[in-house]
């Protein structure tokens, strides 16, 4: 990602850029991540943000001072694309079509750790399907 200094921003250079593109302040950005993530600590409030707007897996860094950590998608590329990234820890905050549920079995396969919200699942009429495996249900 190509960052140039503060107040470095010309006309031209956004002229530049394919769209969609992204242009951000880093420092500013850094420093609100930074206060939002000690808001949160202190109050013992585990940060999970919501990548949809940036799609970035550098401002989803900055946002969690960390490499990788708990993040929240809107669409199951969002998902592989972090995935491809490193995060393991993600969480699918919209409802699931029935036909998306393969698609999203394979990325469980291939994040342990990812995360179905229950309202998610009873919108899915597929909740009971092959795909995932619940140890409630007999014979799951």
């Amino acid at each position: 990602m190509f960052v140039p200094p503060p107040g470095q921003y010309s006309r031209r250079m956004a002229i530049d850029f394919e769209t969609p593109a992204l242009l951000l302040d880093t420092a500013k950005v850094e420093r609100n991540c930074r206060r939002m993530r000690e808001r949160l600590e202190a109050e013992g409030v585990q940060l999970r943000p919501h990548v949809k707007t940036a799609k970035n897996v550098e401002v989803a860094r900055m946002a969690l001072g960390a490499q990788t950590g708990p993040i929240t998608v809107s669409t199951l590329r969002e998902a592989e694309y972090f995935i491809e990234h490193g995060f393991r820890d993600i969480l699918y905050a919209v409802g699931m079509v029935p036909s998306k549920v393969p698609r999203a079995a394979n990325l469980v396969n291939a994040a342990c750790s990812w995360r179905r919200p229950a309202v998610a699942m009873k919108n899915c009429a597929a909740r009971s399907s092959r795909y995932w495996h619940n140890p409630k249900r007999p014979g799951g």
